[in-house]
């Protein structure tokens, strides 16, 4: 039976019971009607609900899409559907091949993985709710990806006639998993060939140069990458290590100097080849205390190859390591090797390591802690303008106190065997010294008294002064007292000449002059006074982290001539007095401070010096032994209270000196009239008259001595001891 519709008979509607016919294909209805009835052709009566459901329809045209292997698209899938009645539409997706790339749908967002490179057909379905939908398709091209390289080839070296062989597989990959096949070329064949089997490079050396060796990796669509390294074919090589050593300062290819426990070293370590030879790595150096293990370290190969003699000269030259102060102490060993991982082309026969055998024995020695305390001088007498100088050594030696802001102290560090440096500044000394002549041996041996009384076993004494402008240049900069611990140096403007504390510091650890612009040391080793090896120092700011060198053309830090470093003569000689000095110290009982009549004085232009003597309780401190000079103390009547033979020491710019502390007896009080110094150049005396003018004015609150007031009479005290300073007065010779 047919149905009512386009074509057909109208539908009749049944309203209230009556039935009316109406034009074809017009449907009116009223605005109260409720129920449509369809009624089919032949009379039979339906009912229908209202206006039938229509299909969702595409809108455009749905773009196609390009990604690579795992990357992804995107795509808002309702911007190309639309529903005739406005119903909300669900999606859905489908790839033809989903090997190539997959899709899904969240919402209205369809989302595209690329998988392996290809096409497909992605078709998209809007459905409304009661299921009724449509269709579209896209095209989806998924790109193929380029090799890529991951790693950089090593340069190779090859002996000529020689093979090397390089995994190719290791420096490329492909990012989409395809198999990747390779090929190399080099960029000349007469001195390497290079060939491909598989994954594996064949780098056969065919004469002694060098060629660019490029690696291509090609996937099975014919995307490439390439990368290239160095092949340098060589002849085999002698490679020997002729020496080795540590240097703190100075050192010989014997490694003859000994060196400092907790101070940092330069290693180098000298190979020669016989023929060009370049390092394809850094050497090592094992360290070993008591047969342990303590420490390595790479050493820096020479550049651009490793020479054909040892070469002192640059730094470049050698095999180099910088070895921590923590390394450097007794029982040191030493092992250094070249080529650890035996990379380089040798001949048989070659030796690589040093020593050829067992350990190289290196010798380090403990010191004792230098203890070095600055004295300001100044002086307490207007005589021709001195005092004019005061503040400019006050200045300098707070500042080598604090700051060292000229890098003084750090020079002598660096020049000197010296180990741990503590310094401390000790309040201003005025002397009343002869400013017309002898002035400096005056303020030395004054410096020699107050060490004697204030300071430690092993402390050193340095006193800073300005020369009296009008002894210029009579006075000398400096002046020490030779294996003492006793020094003075010159200030000028402010500051200390660089080299000044170091040559002075130098004669108090046993350094005489070296023969050049003065007499020097007969045992010195070089005529010229020069320092005869490649001296070193570490510097600040040094990219090399190695330092810099010194000719052996330099004279010595111990001679008058210029520029300056120390010899292996004496940072060695410096090294063993402070070994030995470290080991009679140690041996030394302390020993209590008792009351002792102080004797002290020396020798200048021919002339004998005795200077005031002081009753104060000190340590006690008499000659070693006997020698051409006395010291005797008489009574009024001429007899001998006590009696010191002695050799005074030698300055090192002429004259001498000495001091002692005797144990005084009581009874001299009275009893001592005089004392009388005896010696080749004939006798001084210093009676109650001439000693009794002279005393020590003495800072209560800290028992330091301020000044020794010559000539003092009235007991006022000298104007350059501050107002309000609580003194003590001690005159020379005991009073009665």
């Amino acid at each position: 039976m047919a149905r009512a519709g386009v074509g057909v008979t109208p539908p009749i509607i049944n309203y209230k019971g009556s039935f009316m016919r109406r034009k074809p294909n017009v449907l009116r209805v009223s605005a109260v009607v409720a129920t449509v009835t369809v009624a089919a052709a032949c009379g039979d009566g339906g009912t229908a609900t209202g206006p039938s459901n229509r299909s969702p329809a595409a809108s455009g045209t749905m773009p196609a899409q390009t990604v690579t292997v795992g990357e992804t698209a995107t795509l808002t899938v309702s911007s190309y559907f639309r529903d005739p009645d406005g119903d909300a539409l669900s999606y859905g997706a489908e790839t033809s091949d989903a090997a190539v790339a997959t899709v899904s749908v969240s919402g209205s967002t369809l989302t595209v993985i690329g998988v392996t490179a290809g096409a497909t057909t992605v078709t998209v379905t809007a459905s409304d709710p009661e299921g009724l939908s449509a269709s579209q398709s896209f095209e989806v091209t998924v790109l193929n990806r380029p090799p890529e390289a991951v790693d950089k080839i090593p340069d190779l070296t090859v002996t000529a006639g020689g093979t090397e062989s390089v995994d190719a597989s290791s420096y490329f990959r492909d990012p989409d998993g395809d198999a990747l096949s390779y090929g190399a070329e080099t960029s000349d064949a007469a001195v390497a060939t290079v060939s491909v089997s598989g994954s594996t490079l064949t780098v056969i050396g065919v004469t002694a140069g060098a060629t660019t060796v490029t690696v291509t990796a090609s996937d099975p669509e014919g995307l490439s990458a390439s990368q290239s390294f160095e092949v340098t074919a060589q002849e085999p090589v002698a490679l020997a290590v002729p020496a080795a050593y540590l240097t703190q300062a100075a050192q010989d290819l014997d490694s003859d100097v000994p060196l400092i426990a907790g101070r940092q070293a330069l290693l180098r370590v000298f190979g020669t080849a016989d023929d060009y030879l370049t390092p394809t790595g850094k050497g090592l150096a094992t360290f070993f205390v008591r047969g342990q293990e303590v420490y390595r370290a790479p050493l820096e190969p020479p550049t651009p190859n490793i020479p054909l003699d040892v070469d002192e000269s640059r730094l470049d030259r050698s095999f180099n390591a910088r070895i921590p102060e923590h390394v450097l102490q007794p029982g040191l060993e030493m092992v250094a090797e070249l080529d650890p991982d035996r990379t380089l082309l040798l001949k048989p026969g070659s030796r690589s390591r040093f020593p050829a055998s067992g350990r190289l024995t290196v010798d380090v020695r403990e010191v004792p802690p230098m203890h070095l305390t600055f004295v300001p001088v100044l002086y307490h007498t207007e005589t021709e303008g001195a005092t004019a100088t005061n503040s400019q050594v006050e200045n300098a030696a707070r500042d080598l106190a604090t700051e060292d802001s000229r890098g003084e102290l750090r020079y002598t560090r660096d020049i000197l065997p010296i180990g741990d440096l503590s310094v401390k500044l000790r309040e201003p000394h005025y002397t009343s010294a002869n400013t017309s002549g002898g002035g400096s041996g005056q303020i030395l041996r004054e410096l020699s008294m107050l060490r004697h009384l204030e300071a430690a076993e092993g402390e050193y004494y340095h006193g800073l002064f300005a020369v009296p402008e009008q002894q210029h240049p009579n006075w000398p900069a400096g002046m020490a007292d030779p294996s003492g611990h006793v020094a003075i140096s010159e200030v000028f403007q402010d500051f200390v000449q660089r080299r000044l504390i170091a040559h002075e510091l130098g004669h108090n650890l046993s350094l005489s002059h070296a023969p050049c612009g003065t007499t020097g040391d007969p045992a010195f080793p070089y005529a010229d006074g020069s320092i005869g090896i490649w001296g070193h120092r570490f510097i600040r700011g040094d990219a090399t982290g190695f330092g810099e060198l010194f000719p052996p053309e330099y004279t010595d830090i111990m001679s008058y001539c210029f520029p300056q470093w120390i010899s292996d003569y004496h940072f060695s000689k410096a090294l063993r007095f402070r070994s030995a000095s470290a080991v009679a110290t140690s041996r030394q009982t302390a020993v209590a401070s008792t009351a002792t009549l102080l004797l002290w004085g020396g020798t200048h232009d021919g002339d004998l010096r005795l200077e005031p003597a002081f009753v104060l309780d000190a340590r006690v401190k008499i000659p070693e032994a006997s020698g051409p000079y006395d010291v005797t103390g008489l009574d009024d009547e001429g007899r001998r209270l006590f009696s010191v033979s002695f050799t005074p020491d030698e300055l090192d710019h002429g004259g001498s000196s000495f001091l002692f502390a005797i144990p005084f007896e009581a009874e001299w009080t009275e009893d001592l009239d005089r004392v009388t110094l005896t010696g080749p150049e004939g006798s001084t005396t210093l009676d109650r008259d001439t000693g009794g003018r002279a005393a020590l004015i003495v800072d209560r609150a800290s028992g330091r001595i301020r000044t020794i007031a010559r000539d003092w009479y009235d007991g006022a005290v000298p104007a350059a001891v501050p107002p309000n300073a609580q003194v003590e007065i001690i005159r020379g010779l005991p009073s009665r």
